[in-house]
């Protein structure tokens, strides 16, 4: 049995002129409400069996990727999250989360139905599951990471700042035995953070600007 306004209506207990009203994206009902007939017309089937109102649906969603490895690593990216679908939620955007797995990336439902009006990517993701997500056409924006091989908006801190900031306050605090702790070939990030780790060495002449970066890396100072 097909799903109708009338049934979404029923299930909400409101009219059914606000379902129309929401569906058709017109004045008359308050964004929460919009929201929540959207989302109910959405899991009774509703929108899928009604295609025009998937560019309605696309305007409310922006999808959020992050692979799952990162869920349970640290506490940095749970506030990233938390910063982004506050910000989705004062610009009347809902946020669909979705963990993936970089070896093999399943395309989220939402995507592959364009239930969304675009796509952040927390974190590192591969360039081949990136060319896919670009592939839709949907706008993306990486967050904290970026691509040399596919050329996309992407949002990241200063790397290279930090690492020399951080690095010039250990060694004004009289320590001279230090080292760089991370793997240069995972991201640009951690390239950039040691670009700045030897570049506060060489202010302070602990090292020569010829040293090579396996050297930097191997010993401590």
């Amino acid at each position: 049995m097909k799903v109708t306004m009338k049934d979404i209506a029923k299930k909400l207990n409101i009219s059914i002129n606000a379902v129309s009203i929401a569906l058709n994206d017109k004045p008359g009902v308050s964004d929460e409400m919009r929201w929540l007939i959207l989302k109910t017309a959405d899991e009774m089937g509703y929108i899928n069996e009604k295609r025009k109102y998937l560019s309605v649906f696309s305007r409310t969603n922006i999808c959020i990727l992050m692979q799952s490895y990162y869920a349970n690593t640290g506490h940095f990216y749970s506030i990233v999250l938390r910063s982004i679908v506050d910000e989705a939620k004062n610009l009347g955007y809902s946020s669909i989360m979705n963990y993936f797995e970089d070896e093999h990336m399943d395309m989220p439902e939402c995507i592959v139905e364009r239930k969304v009006a675009g796509m952040v990517v927390v974190g590192k993701i591969s360039d081949v599951n990136l060319k896919q997500l670009k592939k839709t056409g949907i706008p993306i924006v990486l967050v904290d990471f970026t691509s040399l091989y596919d050329s996309c908006d992407c949002v990241l801190t200063h790397n290279k700042q930090g690492g020399y900031m951080i690095t010039n306050y250990v060694l004004q605090k009289g320590y001279q035995k230090i080292g760089f702790f991370g793997d240069l070939n995972y991201s640009m990030s951690f390239q950039d953070r040691f670009i700045g780790f030897k570049e506060a060495l060489m202010k302070h002449h602990i090292i020569q600007g010829y040293c090579d970066d396996a050297y930097i890396r191997q010993y401590s100072f």
